[in-house]
């Protein structure tokens, strides 16, 4: 592979993606999506297009003679007000997907894309360095229960069937807040009143059960940090293999010693349905 193509939504991956990519030789063929928070890509070049606007971005990428991309980055859905330009496809699939859940949106993109001809290639296999294996565990701090990891995974499973979100937080044997449309940050900052000082707060975030591994794969980083210090949790719990980390795990871990955070990485099946 030569070049990859680059859909970039917000957070701090995309340009950590862009730069291992480099590293490896490959060209990167940068799209920012507008509204989404870009990052900086300084000193590769990007180019910005709309989510309203996926012919523009179909066609930039077979321009560049581009076969193979990933999508990378939080992405929301686009708000289409009376002055948006929007091209045809986009407003079709607007309209199939805006009852539906993000889960079916995406799947609906990742048809168009596919049928341009372009392949979209998992994320989690182009940087295997940012997964963390089975069992990882920094070892800082006193961490939380293994009662409460096996809630926070049960109460995952159970909400990701609906298409809910990707996170949960518990504190000891309640479910004190799960992820929904307004994302990982906001959903770890309301939880900051919910906490008591009775027994240690858990952050879980993971793949939903039903999720294309192709599509907006479970992020952490540097902010989820610092969103989990503001609001007193002190352990964080992936899933094992396919949540990703959006900064090199030195940094991480660097980030997680200096703030006694406890960072594990653990398989789905570590609770029982």
């Amino acid at each position: 592979m030569q070049k990859l193509g680059i859909v970039a939504g917000a957070g701090e991956l995309p340009s950590l993606v862009a730069q291992m990519a480099v590293a490896k030789s490959i060209t990167p063929v940068i799209v920012s999506l507008d509204n989404q928070g870009q990052a900086d890509f300084a000193p590769l070049t990007s180019h910005s297009y709309s989510l309203l606007q996926i012919e523009s971005i179909i066609a930039h990428f077979i321009a560049h003679e581009v076969t193979d991309i990933v999508m990378v980055g939080k992405v929301q859905r686009p708000v289409v007000t009376a002055g948006s330009a929007i091209d045809a496809t986009s407003a079709e699939l607007l309209k199939k997907t805006l009852p539906h859940g993000d889960d079916a949106a995406l799947r609906a993109v990742l048809g168009v894309v596919q049928q341009a001809g372009l392949r979209v290639l998992p994320l989690q296999a182009l940087v295997p360095e940012q997964k963390l294996a089975e069992g990882y565990d920094n070892n800082v701090g006193s961490g939380c229960s293994d009662k409460t990891l096996t809630l926070a995974i049960k109460a995952h499973k159970r909400l990701s069937a609906l298409d809910v979100g990707q996170a949960v937080i518990v504190q000891e044997e309640r479910v004190i807040a799960i992820e929904a449309a307004e994302g990982t940050d906001a959903m770890i900052a309301r939880s900051a009143g919910l906490l008591s000082d009775e027994g240690a707060a858990l952050f879980f975030k993971a793949s939903k059960t039903s999720q294309n591994k192709l599509l907006d794969p479970p992020v952490i980083g540097l902010d989820t940090i610092t969103h989990c210090i503001k609001a007193g949790v002190r352990t964080i719990a992936i899933e094992a293999e396919h949540c990703l980390l959006a900064a090199p795990l030195p940094v991480i871990e660097e980030a997680c010693a200096k703030h006694d955070i406890r960072l594990l990485a653990v398989s789905l099946h570590e609770a029982v349905a």
